[in-house]
């Protein structure tokens, strides 16, 4: 049996006295597309920066690829749910995507041509080849979402990991992402946080469902009860795993 990408075993994570996870174990397999879903403040952010080795664990232990996540985060890519960026700040979108190129190593040192075929081959994944001079504060939304997404995609990761990749984007933005989240995960491991059910497609094999504790379920589990005994009251839920006939109606 294959090592896990990801395993958490009886992790808890505490801001001082706050305590945000409790008794978490999780692994997660190599080619698996997850989401991860729950209320706000419920421990989704702090899920993945526990993860990448960002935060420490209370108790408990994460392994990433089998070891410390502090030493397999370059084999991990990244896109956080805010970029604290200056939208009059004169930055070219293949400026941003090369950045995916950049460790504690290579701030000082020029870019070299693997780098920019690397930009350049992520960029052409996202489909935003054509926009590669364009000002970055230029660009839709969904379009910014797909830069940041190809700026860690330039960093050949193993794993994908997204903190609420559909804020911000409208429903023809957010169709195009999931076809290209649905096409990279076939060589590539992706989990993603959401707090928008209707991203929790049928390709996503799994849903973590996070609210201080932990519970996994298949996404046809996904019912009205297990919403809401996560977000403690009514949510809308819309299922995706039904494929229409043609001419019905979603």
């Amino acid at each position: 049996m294959n090592e896990p990408v990801v395993e958490f075993r009886n992790v808890f994570f505490s801001y001082g006295p706050w305590s945000v996870l409790e008794d978490v174990n999780v692994s997660i397999e190599r080619g698996d597309m997850t989401s991860i879903v729950g209320p706000n403040g419920g421990g989704k952010t702090t899920l993945l920066k526990l993860v990448l080795g960002l935060l420490t664990p209370t108790q408990g232990s994460v392994k990433l690829f089998g070891g410390d996540p502090v030493l397999q985060r370059a084999r991990a890519g990244y896109v956080p749910q805010h970029w604290n960026f200056d939208m009059q700040f004169p930055v070219r979108v293949i400026d941003v995507v090369l950045m995916g190129r950049l460790n504690g190593n290579r701030w000082l040192l020029p870019y070299r041509s693997a780098d920019k075929a690397a930009a350049e081959n992520a960029l052409e994944e996202m489909r935003l080849s054509d926009l590669r001079k364009r000002s970055f504060s230029a660009l839709s939304g969904g379009q910014r979402q797909r830069v940041l997404i190809a700026r860690a995609l330039a960093g050949d990761p193993e794993i994908l990991l997204l903190d609420e990749p559909t804020a911000n984007v409208d429903a023809v933005a957010e169709e195009e992402l999931h076809e290209l989240l649905h096409e990279l995960n076939e060589r590539m491991t992706i989990v993603m946080v959401t707090h928008d059910l209707r991203f929790v497609h049928k390709c996503v094999s799994r849903v973590i469902c996070v609210n201080r504790h932990v519970a996994i379920h298949p996404t046809g589990e996904v019912t009205h009860e297990t919403i809401a005994s996560i977000y403690a009251g009514e949510m809308r839920l819309i299922r995706h795993d039904h494929v229409c006939a043609p001419g019905e109606q979603h």
